[in-house]
């Protein structure tokens, strides 16, 4: 056996003559901790790092492309809004679908409508009637069935089945806006009358006898 015999645990490992010699167990340490302190750890963190970032970083874009997808709108909630958004009546959304008020309206309470055909107009002026509710008109109750567009109003386009392009649409804008003008500067050149004269003009004279 060769050096000394130190009291504390060894290790058997083979030396180059295939013989078995004895190795301290702090002398092990040592040897350990050196190779420890070689390895490249940074080196290692720095090429993991990214790739672990990368991943988080996909998870968390295919999160937010999940919750930016919209829920799909109810046949009540469409009605709703197509109603809203072009200023129509019960009777006159129900001739630009193609369908009657009773129809409607049990639509709205919850019954989905038997044709395909019906829930494809329903989608499409649902999407129309978005583009002219981001117009911001003033009012669209009014616009919609003025046929500005040579004889065809807005109503008749969409009730025919066309789309409303983006002429037609910038068309209805500049409108609204000129009219909006004009009853702005109307009511700004009315005089402004004194309450005693709102009293005479709506007061009964007294017949004297």
């Amino acid at each position: 056996m060769d050096g000394l015999i130190y009291p504390t645990t060894s290790y058997i490992v083979p030396n180059s003559r295939n013989q078995q010699k004895f190795v301290p167990e702090f002398v092990m340490t040592v040897i350990f901790s050196f190779y420890a302190a070689c390895t490249p750890v940074s080196l290692i963190s720095r090429e993991a790092t990214p790739r672990y970032t990368t991943v988080l970083s996909s998870s968390s874009a295919k999160a937010k492309s999940l919750d930016a997808i919209p829920e799909p709108i109810s046949v009540p909630e469409k009605i709703n809004n197509i109603r809203k958004s072009l200023g129509l009546n019960m009777s006159a959304l129900a001739e630009l679908v193609g369908s009657s008020r009773p129809s409607m309206y049990s639509w709205i309470k919850g019954e989905p409508p038997q044709s395909n055909e019906i829930v494809r107009k329903l989608n499409v002026l649902a999407s129309e009637a978005s583009k002219v509710s981001n117009l911001g008109l003033i009012r669209v109750d009014v616009l919609i069935k003025r046929p500005v567009f040579e004889t065809k109003s807005a109503f008749d386009l969409l009730k025919s089945g066309e789309l409303l392009t983006v002429q037609q649409l910038q068309m209805l804008k500049e409108i609204d806006q000129k009219e909006a003008q004009v009853r702005a500067k109307s009511a700004s050149l009315k005089p402004v009358r004194s309450m005693r004269e709102v009293v005479d003009e709506l007061s009964t004279p007294i017949m004297q006898s």
